[in-house]
């Protein structure tokens, strides 16, 4: 074992350039991968806030106490996460016979998961609203709007950490969704 020590610095004195330029070689390809880990760690959003998933606002059951005890539920999308915020998805129907006389409850929800994504929820929850056919409606807690073109209830809740979506009506024909049917069913989503 002595004689292998004895080698290498045998090896390293008379070759001393070319240790070094190894070593820096293998010091400078260190930090470049080193820097690639942070850079990509530091560009992705840390989760402050947790994502809503859609359908944890509203259970089956609870779905079938609006819409009836044949309701189904039916599309499901987990949030998702983009930039400062996480979407998600979920639907309910009944089961009618005549597709287009299906009620649907319909609910989106865009979370905050950081401050960017309240701010960004806030900005775009006003700019979205559109200038005629809207219908507010009054909350101390949350901002509120039907949209009357496309029967879609806006809620701006927590702060801007949520921006809630829903519909709640005859699912070929949303325009006629009613405000107080909207405000039910908001009653029952931000319990």
């Amino acid at each position: 074992m002595k004689q292998f020590f004895q080698r290498i610095r045998t090896y390293t004195l008379s070759h001393k350039r070319k240790v070094l330029s190894w070593f820096l070689a293998v010091l400078i390809i260190a930090g470049f991968i080193t820097a690639i880990i942070v850079g990509t760690i530091e560009s992705q959003p840390k989760i402050i806030y947790q994502p809503v998933d859609a359908c944890s606002l509203l259970s089956l059951d609870q779905a079938k106490s609006l819409l009836g005890d044949k309701a189904v539920n039916g599309n499901h999308v987990k949030p998702a996460i983009k930039d400062h915020n996480a979407a998600s998805s979920c639907t309910y129907a009944d089961t009618n016979t005549d597709v287009n006389a299906d009620t649907v409850i319909a609910i989106s929800v865009r979370s905050a998961i950081d401050d960017g994504g309240i701010q960004q929820n806030i900005g775009d929850f006003v700019t979205n609203k559109p200038k005629t056919g809207v219908k507010d409606v009054k909350d101390a807690n949350n901002l509120e709007y039907l949209n009357t073109a496309t029967g879609v209830f806006n809620i701006l809740s927590d702060g801007g950490k949520q921006w809630i979506r829903l519909s709640y009506g005859v699912g070929s024909s949303p325009q006629t969704n009613t405000l107080d049917d909207a405000i039910k069913l908001a009653t029952v989503v931000l319990k």
